[in-house]
Formats: C-alpha cells, structure tokens, sequence
C-alpha cells in the first residue's frame, strides 16, 4: 500500500499496525442490494473496493466496503457509500487523544497562600484525526439545482455551498484513490507488495528529510545570531574598560 502514492500520502502512523492485517484488495461491480444515502439502487456502471483483513484485535469487520456511485456518463461520482467500521473499544486509529489543561478562573486569596498557585487541570479530549481509515466514511455531493429560497432547515446558504464543496473534493479524492488502486495496485498487487514496482518519487520519500534539514538550519542561524549578539556585547564592555583608562 505504501509503494502507491495515492495511497503513500494517506497512510499515518497509527495505520500501519492495523494494515498488516490486510490480506486482499478487489474491485467488484456493486450489486443492487447496495443502497445509497438518498436509497437509489447502485446500477450497473457502479463499482466497489472490497478489503478483506484477517482477524485482528482492530476492528470486527472482516471486510470493509467502498461503493462508488456515478452518475449517467459513468466518468463523475455523485455519491460514495462506505462500511461502518465496528472499533474495538480504544482502538479506534480515525481519532486521537489530546491533552487540555484548563486553570480555575475564580480562586480565593487564603487558597491561593495556601496551595501557593493556581489548580490546574489536565483532560484528554477527543478528536478527529488524519489516517487511512476515513476512506470508509460515506460522502454525498450537494444538488447544485436546489434553490436558495427553498431553504426549509434555516441553514445559511453560504455554509450549505463550502460543507457541498468539501464533501465533492472528498469524493473526487476518494475516486482518484480507488482509480490507482484499480488500475496500478490489484493488477499487480505482488509486485507492489515486494518493492519491485513503485510510484514514489523523492519529494514523497524525503519529505522528513527535508523537515530536518530545515530545522537544523533554524538552529544554526539561531547559535549564529547568539554569537553575534554576544560579540556585540564584548565590543560594547571593552569600548568602556578603554574609556574608563
């Protein structure tokens, strides 16, 4: 999976344990039995990755499902529909745990003598976080021949246009993932599994690399400008020993 760059830039750390368990990738038609968000019956262009993992102390699922559902020219997809992924309990790699510390704004003056600084509080919140695993969740692109009058919910038509815009740039990248993976990684799924065959180019590989090699420069002009700032000051006190001479 992460000789394909389409696939390379999606894949987090937190990914990787979870995809050992990956036996199989397939593009399969989908069948009418699949049902989208708005329930159309998939029809015949339609198509879906299917991946099969082995047992793992992940996720239930024995397969998880993407379904793709274009529209009459079969080249845009208007809908995407994806298996719910059943986490096991603190597995769950889509989300993670961030610490917040929150300080007690009303505090007494004896309290604060007394303990000597203010309580501190520290919580760990969830919340979303980038990995492979959103490929799975389910997108719909808005219905541009809505009208701005007909807006029953109260919804401002400004946030309706950038959620609308966000959920087709989401499905056109989903679309151009399942693409390469249809085309370049199950035709030859060997040769990209043993490192024969791959897309990466240094730009992708070395992008640590490069993230170093900027800080140490950072670095570097940091200590460069702390000499400096030092000599200043050594010319400055050396300035006053000849005056006061």
């Amino acid at each position: 999976m992460k000789s394909l760059s389409d696939t390379y830039i999606a894949i987090e750390d937190a990914d990787e344990p979870v995809l050992r368990y990956l036996v199989d990738v397939r593009r399969e038609k989908a069948g009418k039995f699949v049902l989208s968000l708005s329930c159309d019956i998939a029809l015949s262009q339609d198509f879906r990755l299917v991946f099969e993992f082995a047992k793992n102390e992940y996720f239930s699922n024995t397969e998880l499902t993407k379904t793709f559902l274009l529209d009459e020219t079969g080249r845009n997809c208007k809908e995407t529909v994806g298996t719910q992924i059943l986490w096991a309990p603190g597995r769950d790699v889509t989300f993670k745990l961030v610490p917040k510390r929150f300080k007690r704004k009303r505090i007494s003056f004896f309290y604060l003598c007394l303990v000597g600084s203010k309580e501190v509080r520290e919580v760990n919140k969830l919340q979303p976080a980038s990995s492979f695993f959103n490929f799975f969740k389910s997108h719909k692109a808005a219905d541009n021949t809505s009208d701005s009058s007909s807006n029953s919910d109260g919804e401002p038509e400004e946030h309706k246009k950038k959620s609308g815009g966000k959920e087709r740039e989401a499905i056109e990248n989903e679309l151009d993932m399942a693409t390469a993976l249809s085309e370049k990684l199950i035709p030859e799924a060997a040769l990209y599994y043993f490192g024969v065959r791959t897309d990466i180019d240094e730009s992708l590989s070395g992008r640590d690399n490069s993230w170093e090699d900027d800080s140490d420069e950072e670095e570097k002009s940091e200590t460069k400008k702390e000499k400096d700032c030092g000599s200043d000051e050594d010319k400055e006190e050396h300035d006053k020993d000849c005056k006061q001479q």
